[in-house]
């Protein structure tokens, strides 16, 4: 393992196969790999895609993978830093030919939510493809989980506010080298047209859906108070309009039940700053 990156390398054929498998990758597919590492999804991937672009930071590897593969004239080896990359002009040269893009990835874990959502932050008109990760266990259940459960949370609504989360299969840890301390899961995200819910405020309603989730144990009429200069049987008075009941936890309201809430939080502050704005 390079101590740089901490990176563990998969190393199981049979999961890189039912990966390209679950991927449904064909020549007529153009395909963005992150984080190659040493190649073994890379090479299957060069196979059978009609182009291939795999972002690798690790500028050793990078040599490595470029000399490997140098006679594969449909990939190119680029040695950066996915989060700092122009992932808008590298989508645009991999469509350019190809109508179909796929994203394919085992993402580094320190890394994975944040590469996730640069992904899915893209423009909608840049949004047209299926993305196929590999994840730590703990966070492909967070990604797909449901209302109810522990799993759900502020990064299973961040995903599927963008994304269909579709938990295909689970990796042993003994499919990597050197063996992690966990096991991991491949997931499908498909973006979204357009958002799964409509909120007033984008911004505002992500905010909210942070705070609950940081005070997930308590009530929700206690978890978000912290975020308005309301008196508590206020906040119960808005959370009740919403027709959402006051002792209800933050996990157990859906992600329309959280738009309407934001809706008429954002609102009710919007009456009280052109209040004191008349004043």
């Amino acid at each position: 393992m390079r101590q740089k990156w901490s990176q563990v390398f998969l190393i199981d054929e049979k999961a890189v196969s039912r990966i390209v498998s679950e991927a449904g990758i064909n020549p007529g597919d153009s395909v963005l790999e992150i984080g190659p590492g040493r190649g073994i999804l890379t090479y299957r991937l060069a196979r059978v895609a009609g182009k291939l672009a795999a972002v690798e930071i690790d500028g050793e590897l990078c040599r490595k993978l470029s000399a490997g593969l140098q006679k594969r004239e449909n990939v190119s080896i680029i040695n950066g830093d996915f989060l700092e990359i122009d992932l808008n002009g590298l989508i645009k040269g991999l469509v350019q030919e190809k109508k179909t893009l796929k994203i394919i990835s085992n993402l580094p874990y320190g890394s994975a939510t944040p590469i996730i959502m640069k992904i899915l932050s893209l423009p909608a008109g840049l949004r047209q493809f299926e993305c196929v990760f590999m994840l730590q266990e703990e966070v492909a259940q967070r990604v797909c989980a449901v209302p109810g459960g522990k799993e759900y949370g502020n990064l299973t609504v961040a995903v599927q506010y963008r994304a269909k989360a579709e938990y295909l299969f689970g990796v042993p840890r003994g499919a990597f080298s050197p063996v992690p301390e966990v096991d991991s899961a491949v997931v499908k995200l498909t973006p979204l047209k357009k958002p799964a819910v409509r909120a007033e405020n984008e911004e505002f309603f992500f905010r909210l859906v942070k705070v609950a989730f940081m005070h997930r144990r308590k009530k929700i009429h206690n978890s978000v108070c912290s975020l308005f200069s309301l008196d508590l049987s206020e906040v119960r008075s808005i959370i009740e309009a919403a027709g959402i009941a006051v002792d209800l936890r933050p996990e157990n309201l859906s992600m329309k039940q959280f738009a309407e809430l934001a809706d008429r939080f954002y609102e009710k502050g919007n009456i009280l700053a052109g209040s004191r704005k008349g004043k």
